[in-house]
């Protein structure tokens, strides 16, 4: 499994790697944020952001290969690789 991680979970972060896990399903999308409410609302049902289908989408996917995160540590325990 390919995991991505955005740092950032506001208007672009979060619904990006919505739509990248929701098309791609071997990709694990880990978003990170330092915002604790931020995050908090991302795993809730109490979402900021207003996208068509975005809250359906997110529903499905979070804890499957979605996942929010302030733990920005986690970002550097995916084995990122660079070449």
């Amino acid at each position: 499994m390919v995991k991505i991680c955005c740092i950032g979970a506001e208007y672009v972060g979060g619904p990006a790697m919505a739509a990248m896990a929701l098309k791609c399903s071997s990709i694990e999308a880990v978003v990170v944020d330092i915002s604790v409410s931020r995050i908090n609302a991302w795993n809730s049902n109490q979402f900021l952001i207003y996208e068509p289908s975005l809250e359906d989408v997110v529903k499905q996917l979070r804890g499957k290969n979605l996942f929010f995160s302030i733990d920005v540590e986690k970002c550097y325990s995916l084995n990122l690789r660079t070449e």
